[in-house]
């Protein structure tokens, strides 16, 4: 048994925020007959059958179409079809600014009977401003598809790389990967944070602290250097990605783990509370961006959930970098 409770107030948030008719405009010139069905209505339909666990265009009857009292009139597999295959990335980059929009309308209404977005929390803390997760995902195929290959992790299927807010839990943006592409592409990187940043209102896009977080693929000098360099375009953006250091023994003794941050001395998204330290001469090579100010927790191994906002002053100090661990940094 399989409930699908609530796939109906998917498409009215489609239809109340104007995703439908945005949709429909984008997609315009892909309908065949006046008399079809609306082009805006089917890609709905679709991103509708998709949220409710739909893997195929023929899950369309299944979910939808089956149910004609509550979601009318759906549109037929060939339908669906040759609306997907007639899109290019001119349609494309329509239907992100129909979404763009439809979002604008929707954060209105939430900042209106809420007071604000949510905060997004780590260790039971609040982070102040938007947090932006970017990380790629393995999709399983089962079948030969187009660009399905085999992935790193002995799968078979694709690794596209996608953007998260971790504010509301929304898929800002994603670019799609064949299942033997590796994840630290630069340039990938800085093609989806574009591609999300554009997602976000002007409202809250300037004016606000923007983290953008990810794992190890994106400690990458480029893409670091391109998030600083969004400053310049009056977006406070800041960074916090795992950075490899060494293991130290001391004495006879077992090897210990130190677990390094990285915080902006001035603003301190995280972290207020603590005094600014200066930084020594570490072997960060490449990656010494300006004003990074590296800290040691002198502790267990972090916590899932967002550790570094646990940790407390006194147990703070200056430290060389411990080669052989990932850490948790944030980067001005």
């Amino acid at each position: 048994m399989v409930g699908h409770a609530g796939a109906r107030l998917l498409a009215d948030v489609a239809d109340a925020t104007g995703l439908t008719g945005a949709f429909g405009e984008a997609l315009a010139g892909l309908r065949q007959r006046q008399g079809g069905h609306d082009p805006g209505r089917v890609a709905v339909d679709l991103a509708v059958m998709i949220a409710d666990g739909g893997e195929a265009i023929a899950d369309l009857a299944v979910l939808l179409r089956d149910q004609a009292d509550l979601f009318g009139a759906v549109a037929s597999d060939p339908t669906a079809w040759r609306l997907l295959s007639g899109m290019d990335s001119e349609a494309l980059a329509r239907l992100r600014m129909a979404r763009a929009r439809a979002r604008e309308v929707a954060w209105a209404q939430t900042c209106e009977t809420r007071g604000g977005l949510p905060a997004a929390t780590a260790a039971g803390l609040p982070i102040p401003g938007l947090v932006l997760d970017l990380d790629a995902s393995i999709v399983i195929c089962h079948s030969e598809k187009e660009s399905a290959t085999r992935t790193w992790k002995k799968t078979f299927g694709y690794h596209p790389l996608f953007c998260f807010l971790d504010n509301t839990r929304e898929a800002l943006s994603g670019l799609l990967h064949e299942g033997r592409v590796g994840s630290n592409t630069t340039a990938d990187h800085i093609t989806v944070l574009d591609s999300a940043l554009e997602q976000i209102p002007d409202a809250h896009r300037y004016g606000t602290e923007v983290i953008i977080r990810c794992d190890s693929a994106g400690c990458t000098q480029g893409f670091l250097a391109h998030i600083r360099s969004l400053r310049e375009h009056g977006i406070n953006t800041f960074f916090s990605v795992p950075l490899p250091t060494v293991t130290t023994t001391c004495g006879t003794g077992p090897k210990s783990t130190q677990s390094l941050y990285s915080i902006d001395p001035v603003t301190a998204a995280v972290g207020r509370d603590r005094p600014a330290l200066p930084v020594g001469r570490h072997s960060l090579v490449d990656l010494a961006v300006a004003a990074t100010m590296i800290l040691e927790r002198v502790a267990e191994p972090p916590r899932a959930g967002g550790d570094i906002l646990a940790m407390h002053a006194e147990r703070v100090r200056a430290s060389p970098p411990v080669r052989g661990r990932r850490i948790a940094t944030f980067w001005p």
